[in-house]
């Protein structure tokens, strides 16, 4: 019953049900972007590929305008920059660092997997924008990330893991998460910094993230577009290549996949389930996420590589690789 009445509530977002009149309710629908994302450790800038920790995430997205119909007004969207929505749906895995060993690893990451559906909204003005984002989904094996983690490495003729029966337990997610962006330097189309804000809070994650991001090349107006979209105003979309760099500050309050549901329990829940106690787990991480990227009229493409301080004492620093690829609709 839970599960049917969040589904009620993402699709009535998506379609912009709101508290105004009935006339106010009718939106047009345009499709805008299509993007997948693949996050995966064994892509690495050494060439020194693993399979551990934060090990894959593959994520599906749809982007899109939606339009009032009736009756019409005069707000930002026909003034200036449109808004842009999104629905998403994806899938994490966290494992330990030797994959062919059965049940859980003291001392190293519990198997969890997280799977997800997002409704967020991208609200984008000349020097700033904000992103505001709903999640609901599973943590525990209704994620099906073990499944998915088999199947993989069956493809590809790699080590079978042999742990999932250990995985962190189902737990339901409901997560909030607000981004800012601000503008705080630009030259021209060569280069420009953006400082950003996020708050992320619910049943599996809960964290405060802050950073700049970096891009030189031949770069859009960060603002007035969105990978291959052109959201408005007089800075019209070209195409472009460039390397970015962004560093960032994280301060963790709960982690979930780490830490196991977000109530009292102990480090052992049972004889096969393994958890991260929080005296063990690190607040604060720092991140840099670095690559290149291009943007052309019709799709969008980057390869990049992040790299992370150690989430808790008894595990090192993490690489893994994204690959993303978006199609203009």
């Amino acid at each position: 019953m839970k599960i049917r009445l969040i589904t009620m509530l993402v699709i009535s977002m998506a379609i912009g049900n709101n508290n105004n009149s009935m006339a106010q309710k009718i939106h047009h629908i345009q499709p805008q972007l299509f993007k997948i994302s693949f996050d995966d450790d064994y892509f690495n800038y050494r060439l020194k590929g693993t399979d551990k920790y934060y090990t894959a995430g593959l994520e599906f997205s749809l982007y899109f305008k939606k339009h009032q119909l009736s009756p019409p007004e005069t707000n930002q969207e026909q003034q200036g920059l449109s808004n842009l929505y999104f629905i998403s749906l994806k899938q994490t895995m966290n494992t330990p660092n030797e994959i062919s060993r059965k049940g859980f690893q003291k001392g190293d990451y519990p198997y969890a997997g997280v799977l997800s559906l997002s409704y967020g909204k991208i609200h984008s003005e000349k020097s700033s924008r904000f992103t505001n984002t709903i999640s609901v989904g599973i943590l525990g094996p209704q994620a099906f990330a073990g499944q998915t983690q088999t199947l993989a490495h069956d493809i590809i003729h790699y080590t079978k893991p042999a742990g999932w029966n250990s995985q962190i337990k189902g737990q339901l997610m409901v997560n909030v998460m607000a981004g800012y962006e601000k503008a705080i330097l630009t030259v021209g189309n060569r280069l420009d910094v953006t400082g950003n804000a996020s708050l992320n809070a619910g049943t599996i994650f809960t964290n405060a993230a802050a950073g700049l991001t970096l891009r030189t090349g031949r770069i859009n107006a960060y603002f007035n577009n969105y990978e291959s979209i052109h959201l408005g105003g007089e800075n019209h979309f070209k195409k472009a290549v460039y390397f970015f760099v962004s560093p960032s500050i994280k301060v963790i309050g709960y982690d979930a996949t780490l830490q196991g549901q977000i109530v009292n329990q102990p480090k052992y829940i049972s004889k096969d389930v393994y958890r991260i106690d929080a005296d063990s787990i690190n607040h604060v991480i720092g991140q840099v996420h670095f690559g290149v990227k291009y943007e052309g009229r019709k799709m969008a493409v980057s390869v990049s590589q992040y790299i992370q301080t150690a989430a808790f004492s008894s595990v090192s620093h993490h690489e893994y690789g994204n690959v993303s690829v978006a199609f203009k609709m």
